[in-house]
């Protein structure tokens, strides 16, 4: 994350949450010159900078996205500032363009400036992937004859295979070491999408975890989903465009409320709900769970023995877990008890692939990517706004255009139910009482955390402290990080929506 980026955040969200902390914390997060106000980096793809927001991805809206392109990597790890020169030309600076090199061996090497902290290239044998691919992916492609370079993620390498009939797929490879349980209830989650709704999620044609393979990596041989990333179009549709978008994404939401569960956690590879994975505990040292209950796993999120957290930050974990079971045994709410339902967890733009042939008529959703931290959880976090809608400094939609998409994905929600039901009342509920706390408890200790040291504890004071004020003196702070202009999108008296 880059400087301003970094300061932007500190000045918006951090001081927001840090209102009520002593003065001379805030006065060096206020200082743009402090170490700690200029070396916050956040370790979850859900930094602001690490996904491309529509007002800064570079998009030709005369150029439709009937084709398919090099942006639907069905991994869809969110590419670093620099890394894809399409979307980041501002970037180019800080990083030389990629190349392929071709070793005697048949192996190649991916030269590029690396950020000093990410792991090296991966050295590639073609030769063996050209072998296995043309082996083992089902069809009647022929050989695979080619293999290209596209934009990597944060956690693997991205290559399309090329066949003899013109035919692609996608073959992503690890770029690290990743823990087997990963992979495996990313996978399992996606099947399991495949199989109980009508949600296109890319198909998987093979799978290999040996790190000691002759290709050079732990891959996966997946489709290449039709269409590019609906981030790199959205400011150029019209209002009934987007309109038909956000219908199109509630109805995917739906889907994924169908599918119940009678426990929290993460899906593995025989379709059972176990252990919790999440960014957090990307170590995966620590498991827990899978949890019967919400409160359940709130406390085990605020595992006072964590490890890879500040003690400091931890110290207040019994706290927060206090406050938060106060607050849940007060205000029952059945969209935080069973059943749970399957979060995807980064269902916004970047994450869906579109088709727009024709620009008189909307784009079609063609696929959902990027399924890696996908759970099931409360309903409370399922009914969520894209991203998209929720942007206080979305510079392509007004406030009253996003309000409009806003209600419009709560009415398709809704309407979803039928009226009088116990389920319609929930989606309505959910929306209305939305909570920064509650929405912020996910974000700071289930999602990412601070590298720089004494910034996490901040944050974390800073929210207990907001949290007991809305429990002590009944101040609702605004439940989407500071936007003073959103308002619920449910009428409480309506059953219209």
């Amino acid at each position: 994350m880059d400087e301003d980026l970094e300061m932007e955040y500190i000045e918006e969200y951090l001081l927001e949450l840090l209102r009520e902390v002593d003065d001379a914390w805030l006065e060096k997060v206020q200082d743009p010159g402090e170490q700690v106000a200029t070396e916050v980096s956040m370790t979850h793809d859900e930094s602001i900078s690490d996904h491309p927001t529509d007002d800064e991805a570079v998009m030709d809206c005369s150029e439709d996205v009937g084709d398919v392109t090099d942006n639907e990597i069905e991994d869809s790890d969110h590419e670093e500032p620099g890394d894809n020169n399409d979307d980041h030309d501002g970037d180019n600076e800080s990083r030389s363009s990629s190349s392929n090199s071709t070793r005697s061996d048949g192996s190649h090497a991916t030269t590029k400036s690396w950020f000093s902290d990410e792991p090296p290239p991966l050295v590639l044998n073609y030769d063996a992937i050209k072998h296995m691919a043309t082996q083992f992916i089902p069809g009647s492609h022929g050989a695979c004859v080619d293999i290209t370079t596209i934009p990597r993620g944060t956690f693997h390498e991205v290559r399309l295979l090329h066949f003899e009939d013109g035919w692609t797929c996608i073959a992503r490879f690890t770029r690290e070491e990743e823990r087997l349980l990963k992979t495996e209830s990313e996978l399992a989650t996606i099947e399991y999408v495949r199989e109980h709704t009508s949600i296109p999620v890319p198909k998987t044609f093979l799978v290999n975890y040996n790190e000691n393979h002759v290709v050079g990596s732990p891959f996966v041989f997946m489709e290449r989903i039709e269409g590019g990333r609906l981030s790199d179009i959205w400011g150029c549709l019209s209002t009934s465009h987007k309109l038909s978008i956000v219908e199109q994404t509630a109805n995917i939401v739906g889907q994924l409320a169908d599918l119940h569960f009678d426990k929290i956690g993460s899906l593995t590879s025989e379709g059972a709900v176990g252990p919790l994975l999440n960014i957090s505990r990307e170590a995966f040292d620590d498991l827990e769970g899978p949890f019967t209950t919400t409160l359940d796993y709130v406390r085990a999120s605020l595992n006072e023995n964590r490890l890879h957290r500040p003690k400091e930050a931890m110290d207040l974990y019994p706290e927060i877990k206090e406050e938060i079971a106060r607050w849940l045994k007060g205000n029952p709410d059945p969209n935080m008890e069973p059943p749970f339902r399957l979060i995807h967890n980064d269902l916004n733009t970047w994450n869906i692939m579109v088709v727009h042939p024709d620009p008189e008529l909307p784009p079609r959703i063609t696929g959902v990517i990027d399924w890696d931290w996908a759970y099931t959880g409360p309903s409370y976090y399922l009914f969520e706004y894209p991203a998209t809608l929720i942007e206080c400094k979305n510079h392509e939609d007004d406030e009253a255009q996003l309000k409009l998409l806003r209600k419009h994905f709560v009415k398709t929600l809704v309407n979803r139910y039928p009226k009088g039901s116990q389920e319609r009342a929930n989606v309505k509920r959910c929306f209305r009482e939305k909570r920064e706390h509650l929405n912020d408890f996910t974000r700071l200790f289930c999602s990412w955390g601070f590298n720089q040291e004494g910034v996490e504890h901040g944050v974390t004071e800073g929210y207990l402290t907001s949290f007991r004020r809305e429990l002590e003196e009944g101040y609702w702070n605004h439940p989407y990080g500071g936007c003073d202009e959103y308002v619920p999108d449910s009428d409480p008296e309506s059953d219209d929506e």
